[in-house]
């Protein structure tokens, strides 16, 4: 089976709430970066996968008379997942800065923000076995658009 899926946004304004930016990560289409690494009022975000269920195990398991367990029914998967975000604006970035819990717009001390912009596209990659008609995924992933190691993925749900 070949899975794709593309999202695209966009929020405008003079004052743009911080709740209402697009959040790139771990949890967020880029799962070998950092959760909410990126944000921005622009973003993009494309993710495909081939997966393959394989003939074993498809059948729910009976537990007694009335209980049924989900077919554990293993598969594998390949994934890429890219996305960028920019805040284009002075609203955009300010917006981008308040989401550091302890920013204050008075202070002159320079902080590492909890989030930035993505300056480019960015791109992870996934391997692994599916469990439980693709609710469970165990398995790695890297970015694809710098050198780093695979680092361990587990994750419910279809989202990679």
């Amino acid at each position: 089976m070949i899975l794709a899926r593309g999202d695209v946004g966009m929020v405008t304004g003079s004052r743009i709430p911080s709740q209402q930016l697009f959040e790139l990560g771990r949890l967020q289409n880029l799962p070998s970066y950092e959760d909410k690494q990126f944000a921005g009022s622009r973003a993009a975000a494309v993710r495909a996968s081939v997966q393959y269920t394989t003939p074993f195990l498809r059948q729910p398991i009976r537990v007694g008379q009335r209980w049924f367990l989900p077919a554990i029914a293993p598969g594998f998967s390949v994934g890429v997942q890219s996305g960028w975000a920019d805040a284009p604006t002075a609203a955009a970035r300010e917006a981008v800065l308040r989401l550091d819990a302890g920013y204050d717009p008075r202070s002159l001390a320079l902080r590492t923000p909890v989030a930035t912009p993505t300056e480019r596209i960015r791109a992870s990659m996934t391997a692994g076995v599916r469990f439980f008609g693709n609710s469970l995924f165990v398995g790695a992933t890297r970015p694809v658009d710098q050198a780093a190691r695979w680092r361990t993925l587990v994750g419910f749900g279809q989202t990679w």
